[in-house]
């Protein structure tokens, strides 16, 4: 990736003649490493890529090893907005774009991170079990200088890196005590976080940097293993387990003993340069005791004295790779985090109910009693009156935070929160067991009891109006559209939602009505709003799940993004850009009831843009014509004027009827803009945030 000084350009003979030296690593061993080595893009949340790297897989649950700087901006250490994972299938071919990945944590003084795959291209969660291929880890502390290495990753020679690149050397010495390996396993931008193994097949170093000097000098760097035991001990799950059968996928090795020589004492880190030491603590705390970060799916207990106690239930990682959640004080419900500050305390933040500030359990020492970390300082912020910011003051008080719904301090019994009222949060798609209340604007609510899947996996159930029970189902449509559907007694009719669906607590909001005879004819708009709100679920007292982000709209659209286009009183139309046409104007298809035509998008010579696509029962044109300047809201452009014609030669007619278009999703293509970057042909059909 970026971490070079001076990035030198590395010819594809030099690398091959490494990449043949390292047949002296077995042949088992060097296929199982290729299948567990990641190549990582990194895009921001438009689908622009800005850098790429490479991982290495140490946890079966999907876990990947690499720098910081291959996850962070370098300059600003701001985290990747969206991490694509790619996964060797070929030792000759490209790696696969497979998954999305989150970061777990970063140890930016060390530039090492981990970063855990959490759902495939299109948003979907990795299924339960699943076990990724994964190397085992060697003692880099035991390794000596003229070791021989070998260096697996992907990167750029000669404006390329679509393929794995594995080049062998030796260990030349040591930087900083032990923090920096210098060694000679040539790599190149791109190759950052790539894995380095000692002749076991173990890894012992990630490859970092690589300096180059004013004679053309130059030295690849690496950061020892041992820097990030104390992230990968409280994240990893069976670390540094040997090669066996079971590690990795379509290989047998055999059984080859821990490097380590006491297994059970683990490996300790050497001794860090001042301020430069990791910001997570080595912990051996016994089943149960608490671990800092926490870690989503974890639900903590933090009591300040004299307040009503939180129960804070950790969900996901926020953009600084923070974990974060809800906090549930009696019946209220608010935002919490937990993080590290700068002086490396470790602090949990309430937001007050009342959004008038937040509440602090800070700790300067996490010092463990039973499933709770004491002596911590309670704080409270509250905004300043003269609106520069908010004051932070000390409460006086001390607090404690646990690991569970309790409070069990060593040698007492357990201090029990009162219980907390759960509010159900709406999510699609609706869950079997779950009972909703779809409603449209002057009709009669109707309570949908979903019981089951049809035979296409969605759920379906009753919905009844009025006392009178009929089918009722939710479905998602190519565009990505969420549809709710129902019957009254004569007609069918849908609460259709973007495919960016907008969640309010308990409800899903933002829906618009449609109707028709039967569900084999064309749907007409109602002109009113709909929303879905659910009121019960038997499989789990609560549903935590935040809002899918939403994509901003932009002109003119570009080749790989998806979009709807409706037009008042007619089926809506999916539209598909693929190219751009011999203008340089995007074109594709656009789909109504099924059936595609062309669809193409362009600036009119009166300043308009236009977006013209044909009607799917004939050979009619229709237009939105948005003016000069207009607004756009989120993903949506509204304010469109619509027109048709009966062929592409006549003159238009004004429909006197409005029309909009939302962006739904972002297919990533090859780009050139970035000469660092280059993109597998494979599309994206959503772009995620986590």
């Amino acid at each position: 990736m970026r971490g070079w000084i001076k990035s030198v350009v590395l010819g594809a003979s030099v690398l091959m003649s490494g990449a043949a030296q390292a047949q002296n690593l077995p042949p088992e061993y060097f296929d199982a490493i290729i299948k567990a080595s990641v190549q990582f893009f990194c895009f921001d949340n438009t689908g622009k890529g800005l850098w790429q790297g490479s991982g290495s897989f140490i946890g079966r649950e999907g876990i990947i090893l690499t720098n910081n700087h291959v996850v962070a901006n370098e300059e600003t250490n701001q985290p990747c907005p969206i991490l694509r994972v790619s996964m060797m299938k070929n030792e000759d071919q490209p790696p696969e774009p497979r998954y999305i990945g989150r970061i777990i944590t970063r140890l930016p003084n060390v530039d090492l991170a981990l970063v855990q795959v959490v759902t495939d291209l299109r948003g979907n969660p990795i299924p339960a079990g699943t076990r990724f291929p994964a190397v085992p880890l060697g003692d880099s502390n035991a390794v000596k200088i003229g070791e021989r290495i070998f260096n697996f990753g992907f990167p750029d020679i000669n404006g390329t890196s679509e393929t794995i690149t594995v080049s062998s050397g030796s260990v030349n010495g040591f930087l900083d005590s032990r923090t920096l390996m210098k060694h000679d396993a040539l790599s190149g931008p791109g190759g950052s976080g790539g894995g380095i193994y000692n002749l076991r097949g173990e890894l012992i170093a990630v490859h970092s940097a690589g300096v180059s000097g004013n004679n053309n000098t130059r030295q690849p760097l690496g950061r020892p293993l041992v820097l990030g035991l104390p992230m990968i001990q409280q994240n990893v799950r069976g670390f540094g387990e040997p090669w066996t059968t079971q590690l990795g996928v379509g290989f047998n090795a055999p059984v080859v003993a821990p490097v380590n020589p006491n297994p059970t004492q683990p490996i300790q880190p050497p001794p860090l340069p001042v301020n430069n030491q990791p910001t997570q603590p080595v912990t051996n705390n016994p089943v149960g005791a608490p671990n800092f970060p926490p870690k989503p799916n974890e639900t903590w207990t933090v009591v300040l004295d004299g307040l009503a106690p939180w129960t804070l239930s950790f969900t996901k990682l926020d953009q600084d790779g923070d974990p974060t959640g809800i906090a549930t004080q009696g019946s209220n419900r608010t935002e919490m985090w937990a993080y590290r500050m700068q002086n490396g305390n470790a602090r949990f933040q309430m937001v007050a109910a009342d959004g008038s500030g937040s509440f602090f359990c800070e700790f300067s020492r996490l010092q463990v009693s039973g499933n709770a970390f004491i002596g911590g300082a309670s704080l409270r912020s509250t905004r300043n009156p003269n609106g520069s910011g908010n004051i932070v003051s000390p409460l006086n008080t001390s607090c404690v935070a646990a690991l569970g719904s309790s409070v069990q301090l060593a040698g007492s019994n357990p201090v029990q929160p009162p219980p907390v009222p759960q509010t159900l949060i709406a999510s699609f798609p609706p869950k079997p067991g779950q009972s909703w209340t779809l409603n449209i604007d002057g009709l009669a609510p109707w309570a949908i009891n979903f019981t089951k899947l049809d035979a296409d996996g969605d759920p379906a159930g009753t919905g009844t109006q009025n006392g009178i029970s009929k089918p009722a189902y939710a479905f998602t449509v190519q565009s990505g559209r969420r549809y709710f559907q129902t019957f009254d007694a004569n007609a069918v009719y849908y609460c259709i939602f973007p495919n960016q669906v907008q969640v309010s607590g308990s409800s899903l909001i933002g829906g618009q009505a449609f109707t028709a005879p039967n569900p084999d004819a064309n749907a007409t708009s109602m002109n009113r709003a709909c929303s879905a709100t659910i009121t019960a679920d038997s499989n789990a007292s609560a549903i935590i799940q935040p809002p899918a982000p939403s994509l901003t709209a932009s002109l003119p659209p570009k080749p790989g993004q998806s979009w709807t286009l409706t037009i008042d009183g007619f089926a809506p139309w999916a539209l598909n850009f693929t190219k751009l046409d011999s203008d340089g104007d995007p074109t594709g298809t656009g789909t109504q009831n099924g059936v595609a035509k062309p669809v193409f998008a362009y600036a009119t010579q009166s300043g308009a843009y236009r977006f013209q696509v044909f009607d799917s029962r004939s050979t009619a044109v229709y237009v939105c014509d948005f003016p000069r300047n207009t607004p756009i809201s989120g993903s949506s452009i509204n304010g469109g004027v619509a027109g048709s014609a009966p062929n592409s030669d006549s003159n238009l007619t004004p429909l006197n009827r409005t029309c909009s278009v939302t962006i739904n999703s972002i297919a990533l293509a090859k780009t050139s803009s970035d000469p660092m970057l280059r993109l597998p042909s494979a599309p994206l059909d959503m772009m995620l945030k986590f």
